[in-house]
């Protein structure tokens, strides 16, 4: 996600295709929203995973809890997750 931000900032997007202004701001949105999405997710899956309580392995290694099982804190981000999700 990094890198991709990364060279989002690099390169300049291309003109934005003719069409009605409502249409251009639909799509900055959704892009916009994307780009939300690629950070959100990752980070509400993770932190619900870490306050589930159990260790949270990324590639076999054991990743730093935040905090200790907490329901409330792993339900809320399990929602948060499965709704940026859809």
């Amino acid at each position: 996600v990094i890198l991709r931000l990364a060279g989002r900032r690099r390169r300049v997007p291309p003109a934005d295709a003719a069409g009605p202004g409502w249409q251009r701001q639909a799509a900055r949105a959704a892009h916009a929203a994307l780009y939300a999405c690629m950070v959100l997710l990752p980070v509400t899956g993770y932190l619900g995973s870490s306050f589930s309580g159990y260790p949270v392995r990324f590639f076999g290694q054991v990743l730093p809890q935040w905090a200790p099982a907490w329901p409330a804190g792993k339900q809320f981000l399990s929602l948060a997750h499965g709704t940026l999700v859809w």
